[in-house]
């Protein structure tokens, strides 16, 4: 008979002794205990989270779905045994939840829309960015700094995109704003010298 030891398991996996989570530098509200607890209490009742996000009719809706109050064990703690003195009423703030709006719930409705052929669905994601006040990232501030003004999470978005597209990949020159800011640092040079 095959006998498999403990340290062989399928496909060659090895055991480890702790998970790996750095949490060094984390807020405790975000160790990843207190997250897969949140996912959990989000699956709880079933897997009915695409169904409710399609059904939601406005962004207050879709924060009602993440606004999930942790009950129990975690409910009164970080991570094992590290006692609250108070309980923390919801695993997620706020923030938390606009970005896993701009993030999760916009894509995917609009990746729904674009896969049922409903121009009215992909028009109410896009509203959504419009609707959330815009990120607060260092792809934003450089932005801003440059006088370019982001107002919502769909100019945040669109600026990320820029960012990927064009700052990343070097070609400054054929992005209207990279070659408008390269050609005023041109001017500015000229008028110096």
């Amino acid at each position: 008979m095959f006998k498999i030891s403990q340290d062989n398991f399928k496909f060659s996996l090895k055991r480890t002794v702790s998970p790996g989570w750095k949490m060094s530098r984390m807020r405790p509200a975000n160790f990843p205990h207190r997250r897969i607890a949140f996912l959990a209490s989000l699956l709880f009742g079933g897997f009915k989270l695409m169904s409710r996000i399609i059904d939601a009719t406005s962004v207050d809706n879709v924060r009602a779905l993440f606004n999930i109050e942790l009950a129990g064990y975690w409910a009164r703690h970080y991570s094992f045994n590290s006692l609250l003195d108070e309980p923390k009423a919801t695993a997620l703030g706020r923030n938390s939840v606009d970005i896993l709006v701009i993030n999760v719930v916009v894509p995917l409705l609009y990746a729904y829309a674009m896969n049922v052929d409903s121009r009215e669905r992909a028009d109410h994601a896009i509203n959504m960015l419009h609707e959330l006040k815009a990120e607060s990232n260092s792809i934003v501030a450089m932005f801003a700094s440059s006088g370019i003004e982001c107002t919502d999470a769909f100019t945040s978005q669109a600026l990320i995109q820029l960012r990927r597209q064009y700052c990343e990949t070097r070609k400054c020159l054929y992005c209207r704003i990279g070659h408008r800011m390269l050609s005023k640092r041109a001017k500015n040079k000229d008028c110096m010298q």
